[in-house]
């Protein structure tokens, strides 16, 4: 499925949010409700599959061009060649900057020989990956305090329900004194929010009235269906009242240790 885990930069006042998506090809529909603009994008290669190192990357970068861009301009991509001493990845660094020009670099490395031979290699990484999360940072928007007041608010809420209503959200602006209409409004914030991943939020679905607090929520959702009996019999076609069946068999836990609730009205 797809972990979320945070990570205090060092030496910096960054907290990077850590995406981690499956890589199988049944999940692979998914990541677009969660791929975001404003993004580091870092791509895993596998040089043991049967599709090429190039075919490979080719498909993931079109991906963020697709679902991670903003205005025109590409989140930063690193690539990884993964098992690199079983088999190396050989890329065409050439004809892929040529084509994405937001590829910074290709790292070769070995996640078992990470203290051994390849330990240069994950150094340069290392090196790098703090640089371009920190230009990413440099790059962000200033929260003014009623902005980074319901920021915190949300988070909070967030151990504790997986859902708020807009009205609520609106009211919270409203008491925290975030402007209706205007420069740096609730409109803005909200799209801001969602791209951080604090709240997932989907303008297009007119009958969710609700944002979805707790990103876990959908994820552990999502790949509950995903890989369910049932869905695997019915080769991919669930009637409403399978899903609400699968979803609302148990509750689970994300991995904060949240209760996660897949009540009938929610299904939709």
């Amino acid at each position: 499925g797809i972990d979320i885990l945070d990570w205090q930069v060092p030496d910096s006042d960054i907290t990077a949010h850590f995406w981690d998506f499956g890589g199988q090809v049944m999940a692979h529909a998914t990541h677009q409700f969660f791929l975001r603009s404003q993004c580091l994008y870092i791509l895993v290669l596998d040089g043991r599959t049967e599709i090429n190192a190039n075919e490979q990357a080719e498909y993931w970068l079109d991906h963020v061009r697709a679902f991670g861009s903003d205005s025109g301009s590409d989140s930063p991509v690193m690539l990884i060649g993964n098992k690199a001493d079983l088999c190396p990845v050989n890329l065409d660094m050439a004809r892929l900057r040529d084509k994405h020009p937001n590829v910074t670099d290709f790292y070769p490395l070995s996640c078992t020989q990470y203290r051994a031979d390849y330990a240069p290699h994950f150094q340069r990484f290392r090196v790098d990956l703090l640089q371009q999360i920190r230009a990413v940072g440099m790059h962000g928007i200033r929260f003014l305090k009623p902005h980074f007041t319901v920021l915190q608010e949300l988070i909070s809420r967030s151990g504790r329900d997986s859902f708020l209503r807009k009205s609520a959200y609106e009211s919270l602006c409203k008491d925290k004194g975030v402007a209706e209409q205007g420069d740096l409004d609730r409109g803005w914030l909200l799209d801001l929010l969602d791209k951080l991943g604090v709240v997932l939020h989907f303008p297009d679905i007119a009958d969710l009235d609700s944002l979805i607090l707790n990103p876990r929520w959908l994820t552990y959702g999502v790949y509950r269906l995903l890989y369910s009996e049932a869905a695997q019999q019915a080769e991919g076609r669930l009637k409403e009242q399978e899903v609400i069946s699968i979803l609302s068999r148990r509750e689970v836990d994300d991995n904060l240790g949240n209760s996660l609730s897949y009540t009938p009205d929610k299904a939709g």
